[in-house]
């Protein structure tokens, strides 16, 4: 079908900062037609929750709450186990588009960008929690921010009709969403949503509060144009939404491919694995000695959480544990004045000696 909008129009409106890309749940799909969430469905089912749970047609499970907190830890499995990107993603992180949305809260996009050696910020909504703030996106930083939460966040999901009411409800409430968001949909002229499937009745009232106007130059590429044409018809009077059906990596190329001849691509960078242990010896060089104890403590738990310690590990995170409760406390003892400032000196120099220890034996 011949699109609206050409592909060299949105090319050239990347140089001011003009376009958004909002990514959704349908955006890749495997050789038999799946989408990622219809095979976390079946994943689910495959973990006895076959009784518990469907996919309604809004794209959210159908259970409550308590089967939806039981089902986190399989959730955050399955998405780190499909951390793979495809092209598409690829793709994306080197087209340079300011500012991109996800409906989704898995970290595929974000995974691209990583892998591409790309400098970007990444946010997601907190359900009833004002929105941190962020800078104002550019071509050099991207922005990625995922609408629905993060998979990385328990708190931040939004995976069931509780939870997308209450999102909806808090985002008419208080409106918030960063202010630097909210300006760069205001002054954005084009928007490009990619896997969205335009039956859902929650996409109207999103369009509405992200104020998608008629005014703005809105298309929609779809691998399967809804069998309704009412439907489309109101899209297009009321929100300026043209949805056209096309392959969704053809476009995407397209998009890569006219950015390459007309503007450019943002340069993928060589990714040098910089290990722990180098970091932390390198952040107490600089004398960051909380800092140095953190990353340490992240990565230990992060192992921890997929079961991927040995026990000199367990037996580190123990010690790391103990070192940073011993920090803040004598960080507060230190506001408070109760030590003098010999103790204190003494205090630091033996949690410092403590911590070279610690990462003297670190292997990652």
């Amino acid at each position: 079908m011949q699109i609206p909008i050409s592909i060299e129009e949105i090319v050239k409106s990347f140089k001011h900062d003009k376009v958004i890309i909002l990514l959704g749940p349908d955006i890749v799909i495997n050789k038999n037609g799946d989408t990622l969430l219809n095979n976390l469905l079946k994943y689910l089912r495959e973990q006895n929750f076959d009784k518990d749970i469907d996919l309604g047609r809004d794209n959210l499970f159908i259970c409550d709450n308590k089967t939806k907190n039981r089902m986190y830890s399989f959730i955050e499995e399955y998405f780190q186990s499909n951390t793979q990107t495809s092209k598409i993603y690829e793709q994306l992180a080197l087209i340079p588009c300011h500012l991109i949305v996800s409906i989704t809260p898995d970290s595929l996009m974000k995974q691209a960008f990583e892998d591409c050696g790309i400098d970007h910020a990444f946010r997601y909504y907190v359900k009833n929690k004002p929105g941190k703030e962020v800078d104002v996106p550019t071509k050099e930083k991207p922005l990625l921010y995922n609408l629905f939460g993060s998979i990385e966040d328990q708190n931040s999901l939004v995976c069931n009709l509780d939870d997308l009411l209450q999102f909806l409800f808090s985002i008419i409430k208080e409106y918030e969403l960063p202010i630097n968001l909210r300006r760069s949909f205001d002054v954005a002229n084009y928007f490009v949503f990619l896997g969205f499937n335009f039956n859902k009745w929650y996409l109207k009232l999103l369009l509405k509060l992200l104020n998608l106007t008629t005014d703005k130059f809105s298309m929609a590429a779809e691998y399967l144009l809804i069998d309704d044409d009412k439907l489309i018809r109101t899209y297009d009077i009321h929100y300026g939404v043209k949805i056209i059906e096309t392959d969704i990596e053809k476009f995407v190329n397209d998009l890569y491919e006219k950015s390459r001849e007309l503007y450019y691509l943002r340069e993928k960078k060589e990714i040098t694995q910089i290990s722990i242990k180098e970091v932390a010896k390198d952040l107490m060089k600089q004398d960051k000695i909380k800092e140095s104890i953190d990353i340490i403590l992240e990565e230990l738990e992060s192992r921890e959480k997929k079961d991927a310690l040995d026990s000199d590990q367990k037996d580190m995170l123990d010690e790391i544990i103990g070192l940073s409760a011993r920090y803040h406390r004598l960080e507060r003892s230190s506001r408070k004045n109760t030590l003098s400032k010999d103790d204190v000196e003494t205090t630091r120099n033996k949690l410092v000696e403590a911590l070279k220890d610690i990462v003297d034996e670190i292997s990652f």
